[in-house]
């Protein structure tokens, strides 16, 4: 009697489930499931939050909602707070519990150190200490050398008569020594005023060109400074009491107070001149002090002193 009325027992039950099996298919209602996302990710380690599902945000150990942000020492893009944190992954002591199995976050977000991270890594570590930029980021950026544009124009433009250095080496040895100056700002001794009228060259030819070229060179003859505050701006790095000895300037002040004193040169500067390179004019000792940048400076610094080609008749 006992099992008759545990075999209707069953009966009746297999029914029961039957009859709502069927009624939540007319309704609609479908079967409870579980984001396998949830529990792959969720457990990390033991006190520590589940990864977000849509790598947007998520909660950091102590269950307080980031919504994204930076924390600790390193974040990455969609992910929150922690000393490091993986792609849509959420929160971890070192980013080592619930890493891997965030989806992708929606945009890539500097970490401390400088490199930057896009949300479609799962589970990779940002180690921020390059400052290199990552896919999406900006590199950093630094002051920009306008000896590059300057030498390959002078190098291009201006030859014979209005040769300005012996070589391309030369001229990025001496661009070097002198200000950069501001890209636009006032003419003055810098290698920015060099650099715009040396621009000039590519519109025109002749003795307008060569005219630009000593306006780029490294007297600036006039224009970006005058031909002693070009000489003086390289004898101050070039000839020191290191290396040359007796033939330098005690100030900026002596240079140019000197300088000025000379006679009036009556040829424009060029490298191939020799009437620049033997004469007692500031001309003479612009070509040697260039000279002594290159090679043998305690010879040309002896010149751009004022001691032998660039002396004074009779001296």
């Amino acid at each position: 009697m006992a099992t008759s009325r545990f075999r209707a027992w069953t009966l009746a039950g297999a029914g029961a489930l039957g009859a709502l099996a069927a009624c939540n298919q007319m309704l609609g209602i479908d079967s409870a499931s579980v984001d396998p996302r949830l529990t792959a990710a969720g457990a990390g380690s033991a006190g520590h939050a589940p990864a977000s599902p849509s790598g947007a945000g998520g909660t950091d150990a102590t269950g307080v909602s980031t919504g994204g942000t930076s924390g600790g020492q390193q974040t990455a893009s969609g992910g929150s707070s922690g000393q490091k944190a993986h792609s849509g992954g959420s929160s971890a002591d070192d980013g080592e519990a619930g890493a891997t199995h965030g989806t992708p976050g929606t945009g890539g977000s500097s970490a401390t150190g400088g490199s930057t991270v896009t949300g479609g890594e799962h589970g990779e570590h940002d180690d921020g200490a390059s400052g290199e930029a990552g896919a999406g980021g900006a590199p950093a950026s630094g002051p920009v050398d306008l000896c590059n544009e300057y030498c390959d124009i002078l190098d291009d433009a201006c030859k014979s008569d209005a040769e300005q250095y012996r070589d391309r080496d030369q001229c990025m040895t001496i661009c070097h020594l002198l200000p950069q100056g501001t890209v636009g700002g006032a003419d003055d001794d810098s290698v920015a005023c060099r650099l715009k009228y040396a621009q000039k060259t590519r519109y025109t030819n002749g003795a307008e060109t060569a005219g630009y070229c000593r306006e780029a060179g490294p007297g600036g003859d006039g224009r970006c400074g005058t031909v002693c505050e070009g000489y003086c701006t390289l004898m101050a790095q070039v000839c020191t009491q290191q290396t040359a000895g007796m033939y330098h300037f005690a100030s900026n002040d002596d240079c140019l107070a000197t300088c000025n004193a000379l006679p009036q040169a009556t040829v424009p500067y060029s490298d191939t001149n020799p009437l620049v390179s033997d004469g007692n004019h500031a001309l003479c000792r612009l070509f040697h002090v260039a000279s002594a940048a290159m090679a043998d400076a305690d010879e040309h610094c002896e010149h751009a002193m004022g001691v032998t080609l660039c002396e004074a008749t009779g001296q």
